[in-house]
């Protein structure tokens, strides 16, 4: 005989969805952090490309000509995407500590998360016992009362 839920009332419910809601939210900014770090990564490695193709250019161009006006603003440039290339390792790296703490947040509130649900599970399981000790009992009431009407039934 199993027990019929639909009796069951889990007092901690609205705590527990709210829990669920603050861990999917948690969840969202996350990937969105997630997806901030990736483009980030790309930019970098885009302008570190670059950078490297323009040191290349700039050696060429020393090379075959001794034009000392270009060489300096190939140099130049060259400063500028060191400065920007500086500027994304860092956003990058600020980007990931971010990342790193929404996560850590993440793990606390699944964890408050998962608690509640045990205890839901427990609360739920509490209640089928109860439930079936009850059915149990009004079963073996509804037995004896038969047996009593039957018994009396034999005497007459």
């Amino acid at each position: 005989m199993s027990a019929d839920l639909r009796g069951f009332h889990y007092p901690l419910e609205p705590i527990r969805r709210q829990r669920q809601w603050q861990l999917d939210s948690l969840l969202a900014k996350l990937g969105a952090m997630q997806r901030e770090v990736a483009q980030t990564q790309s930019k970098l490695d885009a302008l570190q490309r670059r950078y490297q193709e323009q040191a290349e250019a700039a050696l060429q161009a020393a090379v075959q000509s001794l034009n000392a006006q270009a060489h300096r603003r190939g140099l130049q440039w060259l400063m500028i995407l060191r400065d920007q290339i500086t500027e994304q390792e860092q956003l990058l790296a600020a980007r990931v500590v971010q990342r790193d703490s929404v996560r850590r947040a993440c793990l606390g509130q699944r964890q408050k998360v998962d608690v509640m649900e045990r205890h839901r599970l427990d609360s739920m399981e509490e209640y089928v016992r109860a439930e079936s000790g009850r059915l149990a009992s009004e079963a073996d009431r509804e037995w004896i009362a038969r047996l009593g009407r039957s018994g009396s039934g034999d005497n007459i």
